[in-house]
């Protein structure tokens, strides 16, 4: 995960407030303040940039703009962006200022790693101001409200709820009650043949007669879980493999919690040496 905006700055690709949250709030903070720095020191440009912004309105207000979202913006997908003038007007505004945003960046003069921070900080204001990311700003979550009689709304409050007290606040990407770890997920037999403080080492059951002389050893990165290869019993790689004579074996990785926060990629590194030189 990133720590800092330096090291975000080499993998922007996504949405900024989901790259955000692994960013801790002082480089937050240093972010905005590269930008409201160099806002300060030019305000004619502000002025400039400003200017043509209101230009933009007063044409999307009289209905004459041609700004449109790119075909590849998903967000604009339902057709009420174009065939409903207020949300039209909505949206070209929100893309208007985008632009402004973007044009202000380009002008700023703002080089290397202050420029990615005034970028990073700047996607993420554009990501909060999208119309879409609001009840009344978002054509699709209003129909749902219609259809639904209300009860759209009222499962997104739950799933709030859900997210704050098992996910830190963080929406969440999956149902966590839609699976079932040894039966919907990670089903394929197996045993432990070897445990440290950091991790175990699982050996899968055969499901032939006879196996290959060489195993597989599967090491998935630290943020993933071990039935990254054991998933739906129909969508198992490890079961595929069991079933064409080859010995599997995993690293299933400790979920680390408060008491762990001092593990490094030293400690993961020294705990897997550990493993190799016990034979595991």
């Amino acid at each position: 995960m990133a720590g800092s905006i330096e090291e975000l700055a080499e993998t922007r690709d996504g949405v900024a407030l989901t790259s955000a949250l692994a960013v801790d709030r002082k480089a937050l903070i240093e972010s905005f303040e590269v930008v409201m720095d160099r806002a300060t020191r030019q305000p004619r440009l502000v002025l400039e940039v400003a200017g043509r912004l209101l230009k933009d309105f007063a044409s999307i207000t009289l209905g004459n703009s041609d700004i449109a979202p790119t075909p590849k913006d998903a967000r604009f997908k339902d057709a009420s962006w174009q065939e409903n003038g207020l949300y039209r007007r909505l949206g070209q505004s929100y893309l208007a200022w985008s632009h402004a945003v973007d044009d202000w960046l380009a002008k700023s003069g703002l080089d290397g790693i202050n420029r990615e921070r005034a970028r990073f900080i700047l996607d993420i204001m554009k990501d909060l101001g999208a119309p879409m990311n609001t009840l009344l700003g978002n054509p699709e979550a209003m129909q749902k409200l219609v259809e639904t009689g209300g009860r759209s709304v009222w499962q997104g409050i739950t799933n709030y709820i859900e997210d704050i007290r098992h996910n830190h606040g963080y929406p969440a990407v999956a149902d966590r009650h839609a699976f079932e770890l040894g039966k919907d997920v990670a089903a394929t037999p197996g045993t432990v043949v070897y445990r440290n403080e950091l991790l175990e080492v699982i050996q899968y059951r055969p499901t032939t007669a006879t196996v290959q002389s060489v195993p597989l050893l599967y090491v998935f990165s630290q943020v993933n879980r071990f039935y990254l290869g054991d998933l739906t019993p129909d969508r198992s790689l490890f079961r595929q493999l069991l079933d064409a004579g080859i010995q599997v074996f995993a690293v299933s990785w400790r979920n680390p919690t408060e008491e762990h926060k001092q593990w490094g990629s030293t400690a993961y590194a020294e705990g897997d040496d550990s493993r190799r030189r016990s034979g595991a």
